[in-house]
């Protein structure tokens, strides 16, 4: 007779598993692990894309009770080119300036010069695409 830890396979073989245990599909933990100087914004352990330039990692916004992304640009990898420094700041103040319900919102952003970051915070979107 088989054990409760080994169940019978329609050819009769006997293999060995264990029942799920009667709990809803959990989300694995989300560890924080940095927060800008206001302290308004945590970033957490969760890469959402990542681009030539920049990371966009899940963030949450503490005074908004939201999630947001926390893009994350390296500066040293735009030292050596100033075009493409200059690039990264026309893109920052261009979209602090655009407020419209069809583009994408700007938060904040901040220079972290014990990384070497700049950082920026925008609206979050976790579904569709562009095309849409």
């Amino acid at each position: 007779m088989a054990s409760p830890v080994e169940q019978a396979t329609p050819a009769g073989d006997i293999s060995s598993s264990r029942a799920a245990p009667d709990t809803p599909d959990v989300e694995p933990e989300v560890r924080a692990v940095e927060t800008d100087p206001t302290r308004r914004y945590t970033r957490y352990d969760v890469v959402l894309g990542r681009g030539a330039f920049k990371t966009v990692f899940k963030a949450f916004d503490e005074a908004e009770g939201i999630e947001v992304a926390w893009n994350q640009v390296k500066v040293n990898d735009l030292a050596n080119s100033p075009a493409e420094r200059e690039r990264l700041f026309a893109e920052i103040r261009v979209l602090k300036q655009l407020k419209h319900k069809n583009i994408m919102t700007f938060y904040d952003s901040w220079l972290d010069q014990k990384n070497l970051t700049i950082n920026f915070i925008t609206e979050l979107f976790t579904s569709g695409t562009l095309r849409q």
